[in-house]
């Protein structure tokens, strides 16, 4: 689920700690756990910050506010949209709410969960990628 090929305009080289809410536990959803692992891969790869600690100066926050999953269907569609805040010292730096959306074709998989299971991974996959290439325009 981690995103690649993220193209930064600008990084820092001090850590981030990375906290993250709103997300479901099960396994067609998004737990926190398996989306703020995702988002730490993403930061290490992309290098915007100079890594990952529990004490970093700055703290990156995600809420998942919407994760809208199709019932059924051939091509599966799944939209999120994700409300980022950087803070530094008790201040917030940044903040952006994030849409993406994620399609998966009977061509990916045939089997409809396993295509929602893309989708959805996919849609989280797009929205690391825009938070953190969005972010990296930020001045640190």
């Amino acid at each position: 689920m981690a995103a690649t090929s993220i193209q930064v305009s600008g990084k820092t080289s001090e850590k981030v700690t990375v906290f993250v809410s709103g997300g479901e536990p099960g396994p067609l959803k998004i737990s926190d756990e398996s989306f703020a692992e995702a988002l730490r891969t993403s930061i290490q790869s992309s290098r915007v910050f100079g890594g990952i600690s529990d004490q970093g100066p700055y703290r990156l926050e995600a809420f998942i506010g919407t994760l809208s999953q199709p019932m059924m269907g051939l091509s599966m569609t799944v939209d999120m949209k994700v409300s980022y805040t950087l803070r530094k010292g008790g201040s917030t730096v940044w903040q952006r709410t994030i849409d993406s959306s994620h399609t998966s074709t009977p061509g990916e998989a045939f089997v409809g969960v396993k295509r929602l299971r893309m989708a959805t991974e996919g849609a989280a996959r797009e929205n690391i990628r825009q938070a953190l290439q969005a972010l990296s325009g930020q001045a640190f």
